[in-house]
């Protein structure tokens, strides 16, 4: 073990001996320091096991300094050795140890006005096959687990690790937080907002009480526009008829332990292999080793999470109230075209049909009141805008009653959907001068 009690205090070896490597003391300079300090406490046999009590001895090998128990071993020796294979195959050695000290340290500060015990994983007082980097052992019984992932994230051995080190877990009755370094953190998509995952790192999603909060304002905000409008507007995400979209928002912890900084990142996850992302703040490491208001969790809350929950449902909001009068303005454009395509259609029917009547013919000829179809296009469209006078109107009436014989049943009928639409529903009409109102009513009964 690389660590032991001296009475109360814990005596950590090999962070000393970095330490002092720090100092570029050689290996004979580091062993004669341990030695002045320690050996004397170690020939008394007063260092102790921090699992079982019993005496361990200091031992400083070249490649490794630490405790041994003098008698027989207990469950923490073999965990210890299980550790140590544990880390030097499946995480970065080098940089797991350092930075599961400074994470450990932030703990132990934190934690401590709590009354949490901070203890090394393997100090667990029963074998287990894999070891938790750091235990927290709470005034009520319960232990939380804490690990600082820096492994191998690209192979299917290291998802199955993960995988087995949370059914591990889960049968022990431990609460897992996984602190993953940062450089497994992945880049927004150039395109619309996902980001990319590991295996390993998609299996260590967990959802926290301000998750909730996202997953309730998504679903509040998905009731009013719905899920195309939210994929397009928020994730820049076409939706996919064949994609069932959850929104279930989920979250996960990236760390810098030597810069004391940790970064939240929300998830709403759209496979195995892409997450949509909702929110990302960074927060110091000091926060997110301490226990959140409510003592379940530890504290992964961003400063700005509220304001920025506000903001996003303005926002959305907003824009689906701009995104639905231009679409209903476009529709109107399109209607309009249509009609004008329309009349225009009907005016070469008329000219075509009265083309066709005899020079003696004068009955036909002289019932009619002949315009030209630029005057009645030009007048038909103010209808359709409703800024038509009373003398328009009444000439518009006048053209329509002589002509009806000659008009098609399709062209009178866009005539008599205009006025009633200018009139308005009977429920709440328009408000019309009068003489224009009785013109529009004649318009509407061709």
């Amino acid at each position: 073990m690389e660590v032991a009690y001296l009475l109360d205090d814990r005596i950590y070896l090999e962070e000393e001996r970095n330490s002092l490597e720090q100092e570029t003391l050689s290996y004979n300079e580091i062993v004669k320091s341990l030695e002045r300090r320690y050996r004397v406490h170690s020939d008394k046999k007063v260092f102790t096991c921090i699992c079982c009590k019993q005496p361990v001895s200091m031992v400083l090998r070249k490649d490794k300094f630490h405790f041994k128990h003098i008698g027989e071993g207990c469950p923490s020796s073999e965990n210890y050795s299980h550790y140590t294979k544990q880390i030097k195959g499946e995480e970065n050695e080098q940089s797991h140890r350092l930075g599961k000290t400074m994470i450990r340290t932030y703990l132990e500060g934190q934690l401590k006005i709590h009354g949490i015990n901070v203890q090394e994983g393997y100090s667990y007082r029963k074998t287990i096959k894999i070891i938790p980097d750091i235990l927290l052992y709470f005034p009520n019984g319960d232990i939380w687990v804490v690990d600082y992932i820096t492994g191998k994230k690209q192979t299917e051995a290291y998802n199955n690790f993960i995988k087995r080190r949370k059914e591990i877990y889960t049968q022990e009755g431990f609460k897992s937080f996984f602190f993953i370094d940062k450089s497994w953190l992945s880049s927004e998509h150039p395109t619309f907002k996902g980001i990319s995952l590991y295996p390993a790192e998609n299996q260590m999603f967990m959802q926290r009480e301000q998750d909730q909060l996202w997953e309730v304002l998504l679903a509040n905000i998905i009731s009013q526009v719905g899920e195309e409008f939210i994929l397009k507007y928020l994730f820049r995400l076409k939706k996919d008829s064949k994609q069932n979209y959850s929104f279930s928002v989920e979250s996960i912890l990236y760390v810098d332990p030597l810069a004391g900084q940790a970064l939240i990142q929300r998830l709403v996850r759209l496979n195995e292999q892409w997450g949509l992302q909702i929110y990302r703040e960074e927060i110091s490491l000091e926060q997110a080793t301490s226990l959140s208001f409510s003592k379940q969790q530890l504290k992964w809350d961003g400063i700005f999470e509220v304001e920025e929950r506000t903001k996003m449902e303005a926002e959305i909001t907003t824009a689906f109230g701009k995104y639905k009068t231009e679409e209903a303005l476009a529709e109107e454009i399109k209607m309009k075209e249509e009609l004008n395509k329309k009349l225009i259609e009907s005016e070469k029917h008329i000219s075509h049909k009265q083309s066709n009547y005899h020079v003696g013919s004068t009955h036909h000829v002289h019932s009619q009141i002949i315009l030209d179809s630029t005057s009645i296009n030009e007048l038909v469209l103010k209808l359709r805008e409703e800024c038509i006078t009373v003398s328009e109107a009444n000439e518009l009436y006048d053209y329509y009653k002589k002509n009806k014989q000659f008009k098609n049943k399709s062209e009178l009928e866009e005539i008599r959907v205009l006025a009633r639409t200018m009139l308005g529903p009977i429920s709440s009409p328009k408000l019309w001068e009068t003489r224009l109102r009785e013109i529009i009513i004649n318009l509407g009964l061709l």
